[in-house]
């Protein structure tokens, strides 16, 4: 469910989108997303973005 949630967060999905999308609560998405950022380590959502899009070519 986290790899779902961080495509989706790295489309550039809101949070409302992304549990809805995937019949998550409010804090699953949260946390998800968040386990996510500090994995790659970064701090915001544009900034997995240009991590994804710099990794992908």
């Amino acid at each position: 469910m986290r790899a779902c949630t961080g495509e989706l967060d790295e489309q550039g999905r809101s949070h409302p989108y992304i549990r809805d999308a995937l019949y998550l609560s409010r804090s699953t998405v949260d946390t998800h997303v968040r386990h996510i950022y500090r994995k790659t380590n970064v701090n915001s959502k544009q900034e997995l973005i240009d991590l994804s899009k710099a990794m992908s070519g």
